[in-house]
């Protein structure tokens, strides 16, 4: 009879570790905040393995720092000139695998897109915490991959994925009044012009809407008097 032990092990880290995701992303940590494994293994009441994994987990997601001997901490926000770069790359790749996509000479099935966009359409979403985006974040990631997937080239995929972008855009994002409706509609304008094989209308459409959308993060930094994620000084550990 097969044991279930593992599979309970796999739901303790996913729950650790998006429990600590949606505190750092709501900032209830300060970066350079050291987090202790025996403190976090009390705090949920696990033992210390599914902890351990749960903040590899975080580390690969680049929210967290590693240094030996001394532990895991808070990594700091992306800086304005990082955020620019993480989305000039996000152009790069999304662009190339789009090119990649109508050059294939088929056009592509984006019934799934469609149907993601849709989604993202259906609700009302606020960036007060994490929780109030947070399904904005997951669809538009898998929206975006699926974009990067019709390329039909698994290293385009895996330069996407190794972005983590969802992550480091959730923390940008919150607190920032983002105008996700207007994004929702150049999704569907995307759709359209990939179904047309408009290759140079749609690599201009995409590159608007990437590069647009860090603007708006600009913007709303601009219009809040707010600055941009900068490091903070370490605070207590837990």
């Amino acid at each position: 009879m097969m044991s279930t032990k593992p599979l309970l092990a796999v739901s303790l880290v996913e729950m650790i570790a998006a429990d600590l995701q949606t505190k750092i992303i709501d900032e209830e940590f300060r970066a350079g905040d050291r987090l202790v494994i025996d403190s976090i293994a009390r705090l949920y009441n696990v033992s210390l393995v599914p902890v351990r994994e749960a903040l590899v987990r975080l580390h690969t997601q680049g929210l967290l720092t590693f240094v030996p001997n001394v532990g895991y901490r808070i990594a700091p926000a992306l800086s304005a000139e990082d955020l620019d770069k993480l989305f000039e790359a996000r152009v790069v790749i999304e662009a190339g695998a789009l090119r990649s996509a109508v050059r294939l000479g088929t056009p592509p099935d984006v019934g799934h897109l469609r149907e993601l966009n849709d989604r993202m359409a259906r609700d009302r979403y606020e960036t007060r915490n994490y929780a109030s985006f947070r399904q904005f974040i997951e669809l538009n990631d898998a929206f975006h991959r699926g974009l990067v997937m019709l390329s039909d080239n698994n290293f385009l995929v895996k330069a996407y994925d190794t972005l983590r972008f969802d992550v480091f855009a959730a923390r940008a994002m919150r607190a920032r009044n983002i105008a996700i409706p207007k994004l929702i509609v150049e999704h569907e304008e995307i759709l359209t012009l990939l179904e047309a094989g408009s290759e140079a209308a749609l690599l201009t459409a995409i590159a608007r809407h990437i590069m647009g959308s860090r603007a708006g993060l600009t913007r709303s930094d601009e219009e809040s008097g707010a600055k941009l994620p900068h490091d903070e000084t370490a605070g207590a550990p837990l």
